[in-house]
């Protein structure tokens, strides 16, 4: 059973529309590094030694996500948070 994501939307060239998810990205409290979640893609998260490796291992993440569930969306965009906790 799916989960209907919540999704924001941008408008492209030729009517087009790209979805957009939110992705928070938390710094690890006792070790270095960063850890991520999708909150609009449930099960989606990764970790990362800097903020660029996590916002690219979230991508991936993303993606393997959607691949099951919603293989009609073929390309997305991703909108980064970080988080001050």
């Amino acid at each position: 059973m799916s989960i209907a994501l919540e999704v924001n939307y941008n408008s492209s060239i030729g009517g087009d529309v790209m979805p957009i998810y939110t992705a928070v990205i938390h710094p690890n409290e006792n070790i270095p590094g960063y850890w991520a979640e999708c909150i609009t893609v449930p099960g989606a998260f990764t970790i990362g030694d800097t903020i660029h490796e996590t916002q690219m291992n979230m991508y991936e993440s993303v993606s393997l996500m959607l691949e099951d569930d919603y293989p009609e969306i073929e390309d997305f965009s991703l909108q980064f948070v970080m988080s001050h906790e």
